[in-house]
This record gives structure tokens, sequence and C-alpha cells, in this order.
């Protein structure tokens, strides 16, 4: 759940380019980031709660259905996103997501 948490917070303006493109890399296998780094379609507002509704496996991916809460001034939007994810350099990263709403 942090590399999704991570995922929202890749909009933040005191990142630099490069201090961005080290966190997708980190959270992401290669070719998911290297696509939201070329699309530049970072999302946006402040994670304000996450909460897991559900944890599938299918095979080698593991999907992540999660209910986000984020902040936009005084809105709160609530959306359902799934994040895939698979194993990437020994670790577990994002390489999908999904909005379900």
């Amino acid at each position: 759940m942090k590399q999704a948490a991570s995922y929202f917070q890749l909009s933040e303006e005191i990142q630099s380019d490069e201090e961005r493109a080290h966190k997708v890399q980190a959270i992401m296998t290669e070719m998911m980031a290297f696509g939201t780094l070329q699309s530049e379609q970072l999302p946006k507002g402040e994670v304000v709660d996450i909460h897991t509704l559900e944890i599938t496996r299918d095979y080698y991916r593991f999907h992540l259905a999660l209910e986000i809460r984020r902040s936009f001034g005084t809105d709160i939007l609530k959306e359902t996103y799934r994040f895939t994810f698979t194993r990437e350099d020994g670790r577990f990263k994002i390489n999908g997501i999904e909005k379900l709403d």
C-alpha cells in the first residue's frame, strides 16, 4: 500500500524533475515508470485517507483495490482504484492502475 500512497504524492510541487523520476522508478515497473514520466499525467489533490477494499492474487500479479479520499481545497473526492503489482528487482512495484468508479 506504500507504493499506492506514493503514487498520489508524485505531483507535489516541492519535488524537482529528477527527484520525481527517481521516486517513479522506485515504485513502478520499468515500463510503467517510462509511460508515466513521458505522459506527465500525475495525480492531483492531497491524499486524506486510504482504505483497503480487497487484495487478490493472479499467478505472479497481485491486485489491491483501494478507496482513496483526496482533498482539492475544500472538496473531498472519494474514488476506487485497483493497483496491480509485480515483482521487479526483488521488490513489488506498480505495474498497472485502474480507476474503478
